[in-house]
């Protein structure tokens, strides 16, 4: 193993120790005008995944039909806590986004991302669960691993058969600066 992913890990480790991924600006775009063909191709499937539904159930994510944008998914499962806040947790990070924070599958975000952040990332959830309708997200990413590190992104609901939403179907470019 490598001194530089061996000091990646701890870096990354010590991210989620101390909550220090931040999220500084964050701006949302719900007339989905994406940049990047990535996530573009990302909502055409989920949109295809809807067929004549509002929103598609996430049973209908079918890796085999992911081709070039797979290391740019993610899924998040969504429940709900005492108090009614959103809690989510990865089912599945792309590679993509593993590569900006480290492999997060299976640990909720509360772990990961900073106070600020997490309320972010909550807010975009209750608004794309709310209008259950997809969102383009973009901004950066602060972190002690790579610093500045600019992104867009396509969140979008999934149902699990009925009408609320149990999952948030996102799919991310990650620009590294430096």
């Amino acid at each position: 193993m490598s001194s530089l992913y061996q000091m990646q890990t701890q870096a990354v480790a010590s991210v989620w120790d101390h909550h220090r991924v931040q999220v500084p600006l964050v701006r949302v775009d719900e007339a989905l005008a994406f940049e990047h063909a990535i996530p573009k191709l990302g909502l055409q499937v989920w949109q295809c995944m809807a067929g004549g539904q509002a929103v598609p159930d996430r049973h209908d994510v079918d890796p085999c039909r992911m081709g070039g944008y797979l290391p740019h998914l993610s899924l998040f499962n969504v429940t709900q806590d005492d108090a009614g806040r959103a809690l989510m947790r990865p089912r599945l990070i792309g590679a993509d986004l593993a590569g900006v924070l480290g492999d997060f599958a299976g640990t909720a975000l509360s772990d990961v991302l900073a106070p600020k952040a997490l309320a972010h990332w909550r807010g975009l959830s209750a608004k794309m669960s709310c209008h259950r309708a997809p969102l383009r997200v973009t901004g950066k990413l602060v972190t002690a691993v790579k610093d500045h590190v600019q992104f867009e992104s396509l969140l979008a609901p999934l149902t699990d058969g009925g009408t609320a939403v149990k999952a948030v179907y996102a799919v991310s470019v990650f620009m590294r600066r430096g």
